[in-house]
């Protein structure tokens, strides 16, 4: 299944989201580890190793 971004406030970095969220960031990191979170890996086309 392909993600698409749609607009930039469909991304946030999970520390963000847990702000947002109400969470601790460590408790949006599990559940990312765990498979319940969608993830995007961010790229910045700019540097050399490709990520953000």
């Amino acid at each position: 299944m392909s993600k698409q971004l749609v607009s930039s406030t469909d991304a946030v970095p999970y520390q963000e989201f847990a702000r947002l969220i109400g969470k601790t960031p460590a408790a949006v990191k599990g559940m990312i580890e765990k498979g319940k979170l969608p993830v995007i890996e961010m790229t910045d086309p700019q540097s050399t190793s490709g990520r953000a």
